[in-house]
């Protein structure tokens, strides 16, 4: 268990060094992340609750242009 919990604690030192050496990339993978995750739920939410059309397909719309953006960043 002791063996356990260094590897783990080593570990989260690691990612802490990476993250301040690489501070820009992960704020801003981390605020892409976020934005995506929020765009998706509320697609999902407008559809689920069945609102007007307009807004389902804005949803839609919201969907296809986070995937397009991930898709150009790869």
């Amino acid at each position: 268990m002791i063996g356990f919990l260094r590897v783990m604690r080593a570990e989260v030192v690691r990612m802490f060094i990476l993250m301040r050496r690489y501070w820009f990339a992960t704020v801003i993978s981390i605020s892409i992340g976020y934005g995506m995750l929020i765009t998706i739920v509320f697609a999902f939410m407008t559809n689920r609750a069945a609102v007007a059309e307009a807004a389902g397909a804005w949803a839609d719309q919201a969907v296809n242009g986070s995937l397009g953006f991930v898709s150009g960043i790869f």
